[in-house]
């Protein structure tokens, strides 16, 4: 029997945002679901404040990490209730449940395509001036990972040096389905991302930083079937 597949855990922050926001979309005025329960309109505030905690988190403040957390706490909690509620009108019916911008589970995907990065976070190297550290939580099916680092743009700031990759190179079997490097989506104030690593590892040290200067990271995960989509950027100020 068909059951709604939400893969939480998986998901990066904005994805379950606009995940939440898809819900609502083709719930409304759907037949199939005359009192979704929570309510559409309840779904989409979560979705709103969870956004919006998201971008204030960018400054890298302990109360805006932690107001984040919780704002993705309680819409992850209300997309598994809109889930269970879809679940038991469907009664295994894939139709249905797709109508509802839901997946169901069971349906084959690509084999070997890793999910999108999550869990990305940076810290202080306080070994090595100018430096960060990188970590993410492994994805199932990733062989390599692709960091890209945008920094601050300020007058005179040259790009970061690449580092020396530790994992395979472009061009690689892991890598042979590419037909050309991704790009990242554009960062407002910094001049874009640059590829900075490809590596089998989920932890990196990011280097030759100019003092005071904030830095964004995204990392995309590369397996036998393809690729993810690029992480939620974390940034942070290298001392």
């Amino acid at each position: 029997m068909k059951k709604v597949k939400l893969s939480l855990s998986r998901l990066a922050t904005m994805v379950k945002v606009a995940k939440a926001r898809q819900i609502v979309t083709a719930m409304t005025g759907n037949v199939n679901f005359p009192t979704p329960n929570p309510s559409l309109a309840t779904l989409t505030t979560a979705a709103n404040e969870t956004e919006t905690a998201f971008n204030n988190a960018e400054d890298g403040s302990n109360s805006a990490q932690v107001l984040l957390e919780e704002k993705e706490k309680a819409l992850n909690k209300l997309l598994t209730q809109i889930a269970s509620y879809v679940d038991n009108i469907a009664a295994g019916e894939e139709t249905i449940i797709n109508s509802a911008g839901m997946e169901a589970s069971d349906e084959p995907g690509e084999a070997g395509q890793p999910e999108t990065v999550i869990n990305l976070k940076l810290a202080d190297n306080k070994n090595i001036s100018g430096s960060a550290k990188a970590s993410w939580k492994k994805q199932k099916a990733a062989k390599i990972y692709l960091a890209y680092v945008a920094v601050e743009d300020t007058a005179g700031t040259p790009p970061l040096p690449p580092s020396s990759p530790s994992g395979p190179t472009p061009g690689t079997p892991a890598t042979t389905k590419l037909t050309a490097m991704p790009t990242p989506p554009a960062q407002p104030g910094t001049s874009g991302y640059e590829l900075y690593d490809v590596t089998t590892s989920t932890k990196l040290i990011i280097t030759g930083v100019p003092p005071l200067k904030r830095i964004w990271v995204v990392v995309m995960a590369i397996g036998a079937g393809g690729k993810s989509g690029f992480s939620d950027p974390a940034t942070i100020i290298v001392r």
